[in-house]
C-alpha cells in the first residue's frame, strides 16, 4: 500500500457518541482534523491554549452531527447555544478537544454522556 493510500485510509475516523441529557439529544463527532483546527485558529488564535466559550460553540457547531451524519447545528442555533449553561458547552468541548489531545482508538468507540 502506498503512502498516499495510507493517508487516505487514516482519514476514516471513528465517531464518538456524545449524549447530552439536558437537550435530550445524542450527537456524533469525529476527531478534530488539522484542517479544522487551522480554520478555528484563524478565528481564535489561542484556541487550544486559551479557549473561549464562543470558540467552544464554534467547534461544537462545526463537529456535531446527527445519526444520519448531517450537521446538527446551523448559524440559527448559535445564539441559543451561547445562552446554554457553560458546563454543558465546556463538557461537550472537552470531549472534542480531548479527541485531539489524547487520541485513543478504544476510547473513540465509547459513548460520552454529559451530565
Amino acid at each position: 500500500m502506498s503512502l498516499l493510500d495510507k493517508l487516505k485510509e487514516a482519514i476514516e475516523f471513528d465517531s464518538i457518541e456524545v449524549e447530552v441529557p439536558a437537550w435530550g439529544e445524542t450527537f456524533f463527532v469525529t476527531p478534530l482534523s488539522v484542517q479544522e483546527l487551522s480554520k478555528l485558529q484563524k478565528r481564535f488564535p489561542d484556541f487550544l491554549l486559551n479557549s473561549s466559550v464562543e470558540a467552544a460553540v464554534e467547534l461544537i457547531m462545526m463537529k456535531a452531527m446527527n445519526k444520519d451524519g448531517e450537521k446538527a447545528f446551523t448559524l440559527e442555533h448559535k445564539p441559543f447555544l451561547l445562552r446554554q449553561r457553560a458546563t454543558i458547552i465546556m463538557q461537550f468541548y472537552g470531549v472534542l478537544v480531548g479527541s485531539v489531545l489524547q487520541e485513543d482508538p478504544e476510547k473513540n468507540l465509547e459513548t460520552t454522556r454529559l451530565d
